[in-house]
């Protein structure tokens, strides 16, 4: 009696700790519950309430499995799903989707400086994970309520809801997941995103079919690309104190003004702009279209790759942003940084700008920049920041020091790199755009970019910069300035691109109806998550407002008597 006794009262503290769990693990759903409530979404509420009674049962069968190895199995499952969860729910403050999967796997190489970042998320998720298996794997409720009946029928119950919320997820392109439990639903993510890795052919890419003309607007054309450049967070005012070296540089070239991004994440940015796809060509022609190696190559330039990021990845082919070989093969000159660290990688990348100009015959360069990559700290000279305190003196990310490094990276990375740039590279015979791949979206506690949903314009918010050695040329980047006011972006560089390399217009015109020198008439919006249609060939756009002021309010506080930002 006595022992029946004692593992009644075990089984039941099991059940509550087991409760805890799925409260801790699913906090939002009484928010999302009452939100459908409100917005008379009943049937959506009723399936939900479905799968969460599917569920309930069948992690009540794994618990009571009487199998060692078989309750230890899902409770090893079921703890890291709603560890992971919970863990990315603390870090960028959204439930994970498969997108962010998708994206964490193709930004794999990343995970030293996510960590760097999200240091104490990941040690509280480990020790949440640990305590999770514990109280799922115990024996406790299987001694007392546990039995053998319908042998591997119980066994293979728990799949039940991970098929069901994989079947919602695909049914709704990749979304539909929020507010199921988090014990299996992540489960549901992850085996959808290795399906998808698995079955999702690499299509060949088309040849280019139309001819470039022997007539060059340059013989070198650079296509900079910054790290989560904001544009509020640099200045063309001349004498600024904020980056004087860059208004003295910028002076010099077009300004299209704050732009929107491709994207919000660097894969799907980079992807949009090497891929060179019109908006039209998102959800499945950009992986078939030709990409700007091909054009480059077919208009006679020597193809150059600068990736200043490289030195991050581990792998030894050190390609990123979906990059692969069959591209790859495509880049006369591929430079990785492999040997260089986050301060000094900007600089490598103006040296081989500079001998590759100097190399006979025309050329063409894509360029990473390091920029501000998180962790900012790592991208300059602690003792030569001129803000502080900086992150790395505070130890953790509060708005003050986030800001005080971000700046101190501008500062290096963005000024002082264009001082340089001024007196090393010669603008006799180039032609050039810089950009940014995102913006930033600064707030303690919250992802920087990279959302597949409630994402903030801040992370599109991007330069955006041309320049052709040519007044006629300038003249009409001007007048496509003019006519892209608060509607710039990144669709508009291809077409550019291909205009410089001497393709005629009446080609380019017939794929792309925006370019830097005709203006846009399209409003400015970034694309959000499934851009190679992967579950849909709809794009889901977010637009966003170029004009409004986003520069954070206690930008000035912080600044104290040190500088003020000058805004444009």
């Amino acid at each position: 009696m006595m022992k029946n006794r004692l593992n009644l009262t075990l089984a039941v503290i099991q059940i509550a700790c087991v409760v805890v769990l799925l409260v801790v693990t699913n906090i939002e759903v009484p928010a999302r519950a009452t939100l459908l409530l409100q917005q008379g979404r009943i049937s959506t509420l009723a399936t939900t309430g479905g799968i969460w009674l599917v569920a309930l049962i069948c992690l009540a069968v794994a618990l009571l499995e009487k199998r060692t190895w078989l309750r230890m199995l899902w409770a090893g499952l079921m703890g890291l799903s709603g560890t992971i969860a919970w863990g990315f729910q603390r870090a960028a403050h959204l439930e994970l989707s498969v997108f962010d999967i998708l994206g964490f796997w193709e930004a794999r190489h990343e995970a030293g400086n996510a960590s760097a970042i999200y240091g104490e998320a990941i040690k509280l998720a480990l020790m949440l994970a640990a305590i999770s298996f514990v109280v799922y794997a115990l024996p406790y409720a299987s001694r007392h309520w546990g039995g053998r009946r319908f042998g591997w029928a119980r066994a293979v119950l728990p799949i039940l809801p991970i098929a069901i919320i994989s079947g919602v997820v695909f049914q709704k392109g990749g979304n539909g997941h929020n507010a199921l439990p988090k014990q299996f639903s992540q489960l549901s993510l992850a085996a959808l995103a290795t399906g998808k890795l698995a079955v999702n052919p690499v299509v060949a890419r088309n040849e280019v079919s139309i001819e470039a003309g022997p007539e060059k607007a340059a013989q070198h054309i650079l296509y900079l690309v910054d790290e989560s450049l904001r544009p509020d967070y640099i200045s063309t005012v001349p004498g600024n104190n904020l980056t004087p070296n860059f208004a003295s540089f910028a002076a010099q070239l077009v300004n299209f003004g704050p732009a929107a991004s491709g994207a919000i994440c660097s894969n799907y940015s980079n992807a949009i702009l090497r891929f060179m796809p019109s908006r039209a060509d998102l959800g499945g022609a950009i992986s078939s279209n030709p990409t700007i190696w091909h054009y480059a190559k077919a208009a006679g330039f020597r193809t150059v790759y600068i990736d200043a990021q490289g030195h991050a990845i581990e792998n030894a082919t050190r390609m990123q942003n979906f990059m692969i070989p069959a591209e790859r093969k495509w880049i006369d000159d591929f430079y990785p940084l492999a040997e260089v660290d986050s301060k000094s990688a900007d600089q490598a990348l103006l040296e081989i700008i500079e001998k590759e100009f100097a190399k006979p015959g025309p050329v063409f360069i894509y360029a990473n920049k390091q920029g501000m990559h998180f962790p900012y700290d790592q991208n300059y000279d602690t003792a030569r920041g001129p803000l502080h305190p900086e992150q790395s003196e505070v130890g953790s990310i509060e708005d003050k020091s986030m800001l005080n490094s971000y700046r101190n990276a501008v500062d290096w990375n963005v000024d002082q790199f264009f001082a340089d740039f001024a007196k090393r590279i010669s603008m006799k015979g180039l032609a050039m755009v810089y950009t940014s791949d995102h913006g930033q979206f600064f707030a303690p506690g919250e992802a920087t970019h990279c959302k597949s949903s409630d994402s903030h314009p801040q992370m599109a918010y991007v330069p955006l910069f041309a320049y052709v050695d040519s007044a006629a040329g300038m003249t009409e980047l001007a007048g496509g300035a003019a006519q892209s006011r608060g509607r710039a972006n990144h669709f508009q560089i291809a077409p550019t691109m291909m205009h410089w390399m001497g393709f005629a217009e009446a080609d380019i015109a017939a794929h792309y109806p925006e370019s830097l020198h005709t203006g846009t008439r399209f409003e400015p919006a970034y694309a959000l998550a499934d851009i190679f249609g992967l579950f849909s060939s709809n794009v889901e756009w977010v637009k966003l407002d170029l004009e409004k002021d986003y520069l954070e309010t206690d930008v000035a506080r912080i600044a104290g008597n040190q500088t003020v930002l000058i805004k444009q």
